[in-house]
């Protein structure tokens, strides 16, 4: 029959169909406008001025204004939920940045958190979508990082301020990317072999807050 993981499509209106969580062989985790009870689920920010704000339905983060300092909103994987490695999954997200200079975005799963730093040392193992916007927006980067050894792609997509859809899927070794439905890359090498976390990072690397909306989180794995 082949390994079933649930498709991040039959979502309705941000809303998982009862019908379709009942695969017999596969885990999943929906966060939609982060009202489900998962009591490791992590609101964290870093900065003195930092805060998260329910906004339109979605969750807004906003860093402080200190370059280095993080908006968060994360599975921490160095207390919380990890997924297992090597098994076939699929993440999405839909999430906006309200700003496209000075700052790095991560989305995705990794090992460790990016630190809060100008700029921020990256985990050694991931699969996320990366942006770095210095004097100017940047495209987004679909990156595999295994042993702090990376493969990295890039998107063509500009980063801007309005909502998108980040999806990540694996299928044996290969890991497909895709911004609102369409594939953006293919990686097949360094994937990473250890069990990681999921979120959404963004890390200010002058002095002005950074924000991001995040509508939901979707993971799903086989079992």
């Amino acid at each position: 029959m082949g390994r079933k993981i649930y498709d991040p499509t039959q979502i309705d209106e941000g809303i998982v169909r009862a019908r379709s969580l009942r695969f017999p062989r596969m885990e999943y985790l929906l966060l939609d406008d982060f009202l489900y009870p998962v009591a490791e689920l992590q609101f964290n920010n870093v900065g003195t001025i930092a805060a998260i704000n329910l906004r339109g339905g979605a969750m807004d983060a906003l860093s402080g204004a200190v370059a280095g300092n993080e908006a968060i909103i994360d599975l921490n994987p160095a207390v919380a939920t990890r997924f297992t490695a090597n098994r076939d999954f699929i993440f999405e997200a839909r999430v906006r940045t309200l700003q496209t200079v000075a700052q790095y975005g991560f989305i995705g799963l990794y090992l460790t958190r990016p630190t809060a730093a100008a700029p921020p040392v990256e985990p050694t193992d991931a699969i996320y979508f990366r942006r770095i916007d210095v004097g100017a927006a940047a495209n987004w980067f679909a990156v595999c990082r295994a042993g702090g050894v990376e493969t990295a792609v890039d998107t063509t997509i500009l980063g801007d301020v309005n909502f998108h859809i980040f999806t990540i899927k694996r299928v044996g070794d290969v890991v497909e990317f895709q911004i609102d439905g369409v594939t953006r890359a293919r990686i097949t090498t360094n994937l990473p072999a250890l069990d990681v976390g999921l979120g959404v990072v963004l890390v200010t690397q002058a002095a002005v807050a950074k924000a991001f909306d995040i509508d939901y989180i979707l993971f799903s794995q086989e079992r």
